[in-house]
């Protein structure tokens, strides 16, 4: 089994499959994708954010592009004897994509519950910059694992170990795709506890208007410009409207208390 890091912009293979071979390597989207060539010759695209990988592999070869490191590990992999075919190397990244990709769901996750505590608390407008952050992120690894997995089912041999990869694979996806729910519905959250904050100074400002319609209706009758206005020429005029407002501000806020709408 040959297995090394090569540059793929001037690799030659045959013929048949020169063609399909640059096609693919010129392909710039950010796409895990795979491309059968010629015979049994396949070219795996694997995207992941922090280590893209670009791999031509067949039964007897594995070339990587420009990857030492990977080769290096995968050297590794042979002195341990876990892999025996070059479809076993690629099996072994793909489990490593998908622990990155799972710990990135984790973070993100983790994140989310932060975040839920902190709407619950007290909702800021800089929260839903976060939440759409994080809905994107969440959505961009659900795209990310259908890829994944479109190419570990082309690519699948009849071992144990690949049927653990795509089961793993299958499961790491149903959990993304319910992070994608769960953020709609912290969105959906978050939009109902704006609404109570809004709700409750709309509230506390009717009570107020409450508490001071009675003392606006006093200073307005005495405000009045009659002469014959009761208690207007009285020394204790003002202090019968002092202590007359002061007692309706007392039973209106002892009322609401009680009604609990302070």
């Amino acid at each position: 089994m040959e297995i090394k890091a090569v540059d793929f912009n001037s690799l030659l293979i045959d013929d048949k499959g020169q063609a399909d071979f640059d096609m693919a390597n010129t392909f710039n989207g950010k796409k895990s994708f795979v491309k059968q060539l010629s015979g049994k010759t396949f070219f795996v695209s694997l995207q992941d954010k922090h280590h893209p990988l670009k791999v031509l592999i067949s039964h007897e070869q594995f070339l990587v592009h420009q990857d030492q490191k990977l080769v290096k590990k995968i050297e590794k992999w042979l002195d341990r004897q876990l892999v025996e075919t070059p479809y076993d190397v690629l099996c072994l990244i793909g489990f490593d994509s998908l622990e990155r990709t799972e710990k990135q769901l984790e973070a993100v996750e983790a994140a989310m519950d932060v975040l839920e505590e902190r709407i619950m608390e007290s909702p800021k407008k800089s929260q839903q910059t976060q939440i759409l952050y994080l809905h994107r992120e969440a959505i961009h690894q659900k795209k990310h694992l259908n890829e994944y997995l479109a190419v570990f089912i082309r690519c699948k041999q009849s071992t144990p170990l690949w049927d653990e990869l795509i089961l793993r694979t299958q499961s790491t996806l149903d959990n993304a795709r319910q992070l994608v729910e769960l953020m709609e519905n912290l969105r959906e959250a978050y939009q109902a506890s704006v609404d109570n904050k809004l709700n409750d100074i709309m509230k506390l400002l009717t009570v107020l208007a409450t508490i001071l319609l009675p003392i606006n209706l006093l200073t307005s009758f005495f405000g009045m410009n009659f002469e014959n206005m009761p208690l207007i020429h009285s020394d204790i005029g003002i202090y019968l409207l002092y202590i007359v407002s002061g007692l309706f501000i007392i039973c209106s806020v002892t009322y609401f208390k009680r009604k609990d709408w302070l």
